[in-house]
């Protein structure tokens, strides 16, 4: 959609400020254009010609998380994550000239090397046979930096009774990167080569430990393309089609922190929560703000805007902290890479990723 589909939302904002109380941006900057309802108008004065972008425009544009924390806040339940959405779309097109080039490499990355990264394609983790319906869809964060997620997801699947394929260096890039920053039509032509190879291999579920995968493949593709097969994210499956139960060879605290794609974009919540609980001899706690409130960890913008993303993440570790827990489990590669960066400047917590945590459990590790 075109940011002029959405100017009924634009003009449904009520200036009312209720967003502040969420925003992270926001919270940490007090800047008023770093707030949804700044955000807002913004979209409304390139909309109607009363601004021509700049780079501190820009600035402004591309700071937002997308994080959705403003929808929960509007009274009017103003798309605000859409509304920018559009506007990049728009920058995109007219602006391009004004974007930082980490952007702009990282979207040629993923047209020319099928990752985000800049990085070969080989250097993606390796691949596995298996039941040829059921594929594991790595991501291109977990596959690159962490394989070790991906390997205990693996793990996860197998002692259940679930053998996927693993496509290593042949699985590509969702492009999330895409359409997050923009480069919509890109993303619509990613995304029909994507949803074409997967169904020319036979594939009917995909199951992904990234909740961005997850968020582009159910949601972004659907709105794009004639998608076939069924998208779940590992939490759901393992509740759904699995009797998961662990065991920890030591007692253990930990919280979890809702990541915001799949939190208050998807809606898994329970999920998580029900597997922490399934793992005897661990005290899991809530986090002060948690679910619909869960606080950003500032992921998305970390490469950008780096001291900002930590304030954000700080933000969580000092949650965490409050509460007792000794471990902060992230089942977001974004998120745990985030939240891990600030969690090394403290003793008493540490970041943990869910896979890892239910491999050792089932190992009564």
């Amino acid at each position: 959609m075109s940011l002029k589909d959405y100017e009924g939302e634009i003009y449904t904002c009520l200036r009312c400020g209720f967003c502040q109380a969420g925003c992270p941006t926001f919270r940490h900057t007090l800047n008023e254009s770093l707030n949804a309802r700044g955000r807002v108008i913004l979209a409304k004065l390139y909309l109607t010609g009363q601004y021509t972008p700049d780079e501190d425009y820009m600035q402004r544009v591309l700071s937002c998380t997308l994080c959705d924390i403003c929808k929960v806040k509007c009274p009017p339940k103003v798309e605000v994550a859409e509304i920018v959405e559009a506007l990049r779309s728009e920058l995109w097109r007219s602006h391009r000239d004004l974007y930082p080039q980490d952007i702009v490499e990282s979207i040629n990355s993923i047209l020319e090397r099928q990752n985000p990264f800049g990085v070969p394609r080989e250097q993606k983790m390796r691949s596995y046979e298996g039941e040829s319906s059921v594929l594991f869809f790595v991501g291109c964060s977990s596959s690159v930096y962490y394989p070790h997620m991906a390997e205990n997801t693996l793990q996860v699947l197998r002692a259940l009774g679930l053998n996927p394929t693993v496509l290593g260096q042949e699985e590509p890039c969702c492009g999330y990167r895409l359409v997050e920053m923009g480069a919509v039509d890109e993303f619509k032509r990613v995304a029909s080569e994507v949803v074409s190879f997967l169904e020319n291999r036979g594939v009917e579920l995909v199951i992904t430990n990234c909740p961005t995968c997850y968020k582009t493949l159910k949601e972004y593709y659907k709105r794009y393309t004639s998608l076939t097969f069924e998208v779940m994210h590992i939490t759901e499956w393992l509740v759904k089609e699995a009797k998961f139960e662990g065991e920890l060879s030591e007692p253990m605290t930990v919280t979890y922190h809702d990541p915001c794609h799949l939190g208050r974009s998807m809606g898994v919540y329970e999920e998580p929560r029900q597997l922490l609980e399934s793992i005897r001899n661990l005290k899991f706690v809530e986090l002060p703000k948690s679910r619909e409130e869960s606080i950003c960890c500032g992921g998305p913008i970390r490469a950008l805007y780096p001291e900002l993303a930590s304030k954000m993440s700080d933000e969580v570790v000092q949650g965490a902290i409050e509460v007792g827990a000794s471990q902060i489990v992230s089942s977001c590669t974004t998120c745990y890479r985030s939240i891990a960066s600030s969690a090394a400047f403290h003793a008493e917590v540490d970041a943990l990723d869910l896979p890892t945590l239910l491999a050792r459990a089932l190992r009564r590790g």
